[in-house]
């Protein structure tokens, strides 16, 4: 049995990009870890929940845990770089220094006792800056 951690960017791509993997790899008797990185409050959405979106993806993420049957999930809270063409990256995750993140993951590594880390290729996936910054994170 090992220890797997899965890191994405927003909450719901764990749902969009890994759910199947992760699902399976819990089936199979591994610990399965998920960290999303950003607060996913600068996503697309209706007007509906514009006001408090932060919150409801954190709800939905937590729903999506249970359903996967993740081990455990975490979330580090950094602000949402926003989308394609619409980003800034002096206020979002996208523009924080990769080194200090990564060592607030490796902490989590180390505490969790992680075998293997799941993260984004280096075009993060589809070139969305906090998918970039996932992978940057996670070398």
């Amino acid at each position: 049995m090992r220890n797997l951690l899965f890191l994405h960017a927003h909450p719901d791509d764990e749902a969009l990009l890994t759910a199947g993997t992760m699902a399976r790899a819990q089936s199979l008797g591994h610990r399965v870890h998920l960290v999303v990185a950003t607060d996913g409050s600068a996503g697309l959405t209706s007007s509906h929940f514009s006001h408090d979106l932060a919150s409801h993806r954190s709800a939905e993420l937590a729903q999506s845990g249970k359903i996967l049957g993740v081990t455990s999930v975490t979330e580090l809270g950094y602000p949402d770089s926003g989308l394609l063409g619409q980003y800034n990256a002096d206020d979002g995750f996208a523009g924080l220094d990769p080194a200090v993140i990564a060592t607030r993951l490796n902490e989590l590594i180390e505490d969790l006792q992680i075998d293997t880390l799941i993260g984004y290729d280096q075009a993060g996936g589809y070139g969305h800056p906090d998918h970039l910054q996932v992978h940057k994170v996670a070398r």
